[in-house]
């Protein structure tokens, strides 16, 4: 008979094997300890890729959680900064605690591929992921963000991801981290016509003829002038985000090139209102005038130069 050694067994305290397995509530089961300082996250801040211009080719903007971001490719920056979402955390002073962050990658829909969001990474102000001694932490969440070629402008794709804060006892922690972003259309600027000044008479003494934005040639210089017609000031068309602000920027000077010396172009000015347009339909016409100086005894000839004009998004 084995019933002596069962209960031999059962004083002596040794383990009983079996398929069995205790339930909370049973009187042998451990009870859990609640911690005095559990693990609490909440999210400050998304991250936030920014404004970004629809790249013609591939391009990508890595976003660290510390640092500045760094552009690689076909891709640019456009107005506003990129910023990193941001964590705030609760939990034992002093303990060290790490983040798990997915999926990552992260897929978003995209034009010709889809956009992805890679390489999630944490940092503290202070470098260090640790707890401080009221038990608070400031945590900054980075990444890199892939724009395959033909990405078409509006905002990204909504997204979120999951971020896990644990330590080495408590229970983890989970809060879902936004993603968001938008993408621009390109400024996109077609020359409708040239500065031209026309045919003007080898002045005496020196002289200078001033074009106005709006296409008509003024000041004392103005009668160098022969005939009439053949004048146009600077035109362009301006392509780009519907309704959206841009700014116009203009050379100091540039230089018309031909069998003499080379005559000077300054005082550049356009029709827009201190170089401030909107793209009203997505679309804006603008002007630009110079001011041509001209030698006294300048060798006749054609002269012909160019001159460079930047656009931006406000």
């Amino acid at each position: 008979m084995r019933l002596p050694n069962l209960v031999l067994y059962a004083l002596l305290g040794v383990p009983f094997q079996g398929t069995g397995a205790l339930k909370a509530g049973d009187p042998l089961a451990p009870r859990p300890q609640a911690s005095a300082h559990p693990l609490r996250v909440e999210k400050s801040s998304d991250l936030n890729f920014g404004v970004l211009i629809a790249p013609e080719g591939a391009g990508s903007l890595a976003l660290p959680p510390r640092g500045s971001p760094r552009l690689s490719g076909a891709l640019s920056l456009g107005p506003g900064s990129p910023a990193p979402g941001t964590l705030e955390l609760e939990g034992p002073p002093g303990a060290p605690f790490t983040l798990r962050v997915a999926p990552d990658p992260l897929a978003l829909a995209g034009g010709r591929g889809p956009l992805r969001v890679v390489g999630f990474e944490a940092a503290s102000p202070s470098g260090v992921l640790a707890f401080d001694g009221a038990g608070r932490a400031l945590v900054h969440v980075g990444a890199t963000l892939h724009v395959p070629a033909g990405t078409q402008p509006g905002p990204l794709p909504a997204a979120s991801v999951w971020v896990t804060v644990e330590t080495a006892r408590e229970a983890p922690a989970t809060v879902t981290l936004p993603i968001q972003g938008r993408l621009m259309a390109r400024l996109k600027a077609t020359e409708l016509s040239g500065l031209t000044f026309g045919a003007l008479l080898v002045p005496r003494e020196d002289a200078s003829i001033r074009m106005e934005p709006g296409g008509r040639l003024v000041g004392p210089g103005a009668r160098m002038a022969v005939g009439k017609g053949g004048t146009t000031a600077a035109r362009f068309e301006v392509k780009g985000e519907v309704d959206a602000p841009f700014t116009l920027a203009l050379p100091i000077r540039a230089q018309l090139f031909g069998p003499g010396e080379p005559l000077e172009l300054v005082d550049f000015s356009t029709d827009l209102p201190g170089g401030h347009g909107v793209l009203a339909g997505g679309v804006s016409r603008v002007g630009v005038g110079a001011t041509l100086r001209v030698p006294a005894g300048q060798k006749p000839g054609a002269y012909r130069g160019t001159f460079l004009v930047s656009l931006s998004y406000e």
